[in-house]
């Protein structure tokens, strides 16, 4: 499945180089609960993308094995 949103960069050595998390901030009850909630994305120029910058993400999503995932879970490949 193909799928297109804009998201803000969340960069960890813990997805690796060529990964990044685009996500938003979301809130279940009130502010003071907010966080960052996104899915890992394998993308060639992660690399160079600034952590806090919003972007827009053209993508397949795949189900695969990711260790911060703790098991298997949607994988996004971004189309450069």
């Amino acid at each position: 499945k193909m799928v297109h949103f804009g998201g803000m960069v969340f960069k960890s050595k813990d997805v690796g180089a060529d990964f990044f998390v685009p996500g938003r901030m979301a809130m279940t009850c009130c502010a003071d609960d907010t966080s960052f909630i996104g899915y890992v994305c394998k993308c060639a120029s992660a690399k160079s993308l600034v952590m806090g910058s919003w972007v827009d993400v053209t993508a397949t999503v795949k189900w695969g094995y990711m260790k911060v995932y703790d098991g298997e879970g949607p994988v996004l490949y971004a189309k450069e």
